[in-house]
């Protein structure tokens, strides 16, 4: 499995429904790039289904985006992060190290043609070769979003 890094910085936005983040991505060798991503997706813990959309920025316009839907829609929070990333048939590895939260693994598998029962073979057999089914790592409910929210949430309690 071939294995590309890249940082990204994810601004979350309020959203009346789902959640809306601006990913600005960065990779040697390419170009910076940015896109907008509005998606659904339920806060329960292990493996879930989510609807999402893509909508390309120009990486020269992200910051003035930034600015402006912090105004109008209220900023959330910011993640940063490095992600390897890797590809096992429609399977996306991620392995992220998250500035304050730390390493996660994330998989993303695609759903071809409508055929969620494929999806949902192929993503268990890949939990299962990468040894993620074996109960040493906590399954995450919500967003690195949420988990930044709660960590700063718990700080100012203790502060």
């Amino acid at each position: 499995m071939a294995v590309r890094t890249l940082t990204q910085r994810d601004a979350y936005f309020a959203a009346a429904r789902g959640r809306l983040k601006l990913r600005r991505s960065d990779e040697a060798g390419r170009d910076p790039a940015a896109e907008l991503i509005a998606y659904h997706r339920a806060d329960e813990t292990g493996s879930r289904w989510s609807a999402y959309h893509r909508v390309p920025v120009a990486a020269e316009d992200a910051r003035a985006l930034e600015a402006a839907l912090s105004e109008t829609v209220g900023a959330l929070a910011v993640v940063a992060k490095t992600r390897a990333v890797g590809v096992v048939g429609r399977t996306r590895v991620h392995l992220d190290d998250v500035a304050g939260l730390g390493a996660f693994v994330e998989l993303e598998t695609v759903v071809a043609g409508g055929d969620r029962a494929a999806a949902e073979t192929e993503h268990t057999a890949v939990v299962a070769e990468l040894g993620l089914d074996r109960g040493r790592f906590a399954p995450v409910a919500g967003s690195y979003a949420d988990l930044m929210l709660a960590a700063n949430e718990a700080e100012q309690e203790r502060a």
